[in-house]
């Protein structure tokens, strides 16, 4: 199995080093793409996987691919890859503002696998909150969140309406002196 990023910014490098420490792929099954060849050095030398500047190579080496970029390019992006995505993949999207219906007409309704994704900012430091939801491809809905040293892993049935899951990149966590998690 291989995983790619189309984007890799400071939200996708973060969760690559958090995948890479943890064991859940080995650099060498990740790839990124980025349009800009620093971005990419960077990544590089930071993960040590593989880069392209081409989102295409991404899709065809991959069997989850993260868009990790900013909402303002996702209709170029989708525009550039929808005809070639395959049906065994899963996307996640981690676009603020980015529903699910929107991802739903970008790629012409086809049934492909898309979870939604709101990461918020202590997820850059292995310590935060997401909210997932997903298309009708895909048969779970949750939140989860855990501790850097990954002591703590919490899911749990989310039924909130999908108008209230941007809300989760304003939430934050802290980590009381008695070793309690708290969510803010």
């Amino acid at each position: 199995m291989k995983l790619g990023f189309i984007g890799c910014g400071v939200m996708a490098n973060a969760m690559m080093g958090g995948i890479i420490k943890n064991g859940l792929f080995k650099p060498e099954d990740i790839w990124g793409a980025d349009p800009m060849e620093a971005g990419r050095q960077k990544t590089k030398e930071k993960n040590g996987i593989n880069v392209t500047g081409d989102n295409l190579e991404v899709l065809a080496n991959c069997d989850i691919v993260f868009f990790a970029i900013k909402p303002q390019y996702y209709a170029s992006m989708i525009e550039e890859i929808k005809d070639h995505v395959r049906e065994d993949q899963l996307f996640i999207s981690i676009g603020a503002g980015r529903t699910l219906d929107y991802l739903a007409e970008a790629f012409d309704h086809k049934p492909i696998k898309i979870v939604r994704v709101m990461p918020n900012t202590p997820a850059q430091i292995g310590l935060g909150m997401a909210a997932t939801c997903r298309s009708t491809c895909i048969r779970e809905c949750s939140k989860r969140f855990r501790d850097s040293d990954d002591r703590i892993s919490v899911t749990a049935s989310d039924r909130a309406p999908l108008r209230r899951h941007d809300i989760v990149t304003i939430m934050s966590i802290e980590k009381s002196r008695s070793g309690e998690y708290h969510v803010l």
